[in-house]
Parts: structure tokens; sequence; C-alpha cells
């Protein structure tokens, strides 16, 4: 019986040794994967400051004229092809496995807007700004709708782009670009819907989701 019972401890020993190996392990692998994220973050220009402000970049407040001397100061892995007119400011970033596009916008001498194309895990603009403000739904029957989330952040207007073929709006989806400008007046102007959580799109398209 006593070498029954010491053989069951020997074997618990290991078990719990094995699990502890592994939990060190997982450990270890997010921690290199939150330390390769926050890397890529910051090669893209997403570190210089929180979103909805980027690379520097304020609509609204920062002076167009300063655009393209914050994108070199800020985005370490920009390429050299910016193309610059008197409106607008293209411009290209290369990451390992990410490659982000993005126009800034001039309005009254000033940056009007920030449009990046980059997917962008919906799970991580939810984490950092909570449930959407508003939503303008597309139609998941046609080909390339999408569905827009926004967020009214001290002034600024957050939009993130998710395919609307998904009939069912849902956290794991991915966004394949965000718009950033001057918030207009109201709580959800124009053709915005208030955002009453993840639904059925159909819901939001005849709103009739209730208060």
């Amino acid at each position: 019986m006593s070498n029954l019972i010491q053989r069951f401890t020997l074997v618990c020993a290991i078990l719990c040794a094995c699990l502890q190996l592994l939990v060190m392990r997982l450990a270890n692998d997010d921690a290199g994967s939150e330390s390769v994220e926050s890397s890529v973050r910051a090669g893209l220009g997403f570190e210089a400051c929180v979103l909805p402000c980027y690379a520097g970049l304020m609509p609204g407040r920062t002076p167009f004229a300063d655009t393209s001397a914050l994108l070199a100061a800020n985005v370490p892995l920009l390429t050299r092809q910016m193309r610059i007119d008197a409106l607008t400011l293209r411009f290209e970033v290369e990451a390992p496995n990410a490659r982000l596009t993005g126009v800034i916008g001039s309005e009254n001498g000033r940056v009007g807007s920030v449009q990046l194309r980059l997917d962008f895990p919906l799970r991580r603009l939810l984490a950092d700004f909570g449930a959407p403000d508003c939503i303008l739904a597309g139609s998941p029957s046609d080909a390339g709708a999408l569905h827009y989330l926004v967020w009214q952040i001290d002034g600024l207007l957050l939009r993130a782009a998710v395919d609307a073929q998904p009939r069912l709006l849902a956290l794991d989806q991915q966004s394949d670009g965000l718009w950033i400008g001057v918030a207009s007046p109201g709580a959800c102007p124009g053709d915005l819907l208030p955002w009453h959580g993840f639904a059925p799109a159909w819901r939001y398209q005849t709103a009739s989701v209730p208060p």
C-alpha cells in the first residue's frame, strides 16, 4: 500500500512539473507575440500616439504642411514613396507580414482626414475603445458591401470598415481599414444609426432595433 501511494505521489509530481513547464512555455510565447506585435505597431506608426491620433496627426488640428515631417519622424518603416499634391498625401508602410497604405486629406490648411488601409482585429478596437457609438450597415446581399462601425472620441470620429458578407456581426471579424476625421454635430449624424450591440445586420438595415 505504501509503495502504491509513493508511486501515485511521484506520478502527480511529474504531471505537476510538466504542467508548470507548459504554462511557462505558453507565457513566454504570449510575451514574445506581444513584443512582436508592439514592434510591428511601432514600425507602422501606431505607437507615436493613441488612436484616433495617428503618427502625430490629429484631424482638424495638425497643420497639413507638417504631415510629411511627422510621418518621417513617427513611422520607422515608412517607404520613400510619399506622393503629395495640394490636397492629399499618399504613403505606404511595409512591415513583416503587414502592409499599410494611407491617404492624408487636407482641409483649410490642416489635416482633414486620415485614411488607413490595413487589416486590424475588431477585437483590438473593442478592447481599446469599447462598444462603437454608431453603425452604418451595408447589405450582406451586395458583393463587397461593408459595415462601418463608428466611435466618437474627443471631437474626432474613428470609423472601421468590416465585411458585410457575414450576416451576423461578430467579434472575430477583421477591419480592413480605418478612417479618422472631425466628428459632425449630433449623436449619430446623417445615415448613422445608434449602436445596439452585435446582431444580425438586417436589424440595423431596417432600423428595427429597439432603443
